[in-house]
């Protein structure tokens, strides 16, 4: 983040500047609930469920875990998208500034 914001700063890029640089923006943000709040905590929940009741398999034990990692693996690759193709390109800045 530290490198982001970095860039960000002292680079053209800027942090609001071009709309695929806040669609990234956004997507560090979920990627950083979807681990905190998701994966870690579900993992920590599992671990406890496991230990109360035994290990029963299948996608009982281990389902909001799975589904947590596949969403970041999904908005990882959105974002991954998103920085090879830069789709939306620059915001405008008002009606005489159009680029």
């Amino acid at each position: 983040m530290l490198k982001a914001y970095s860039m960000a700063f002292f680079t053209g890029w800027g942090f609001l500047k071009h709309r695929w640089v806040i669609l990234k923006w956004i997507g560090t943000f979920l990627l950083f609930l979807l681990t905190g709040m998701g994966t870690v905590g579900q993992m920590f929940s599992t671990i406890q469920k496991v230990e109360m009741n035994g290990f029963t398999g299948g996608l009982a034990d281990g389902g909001m875990v799975l589904l947590f990692i596949a969403m970041q693996i999904l908005i990882m690759g959105i974002m991954i998208c998103v920085s090879v193709f830069k789709p939306f390109g620059k915001k405008s800045k008002g009606i005489r500034g159009r680029e």
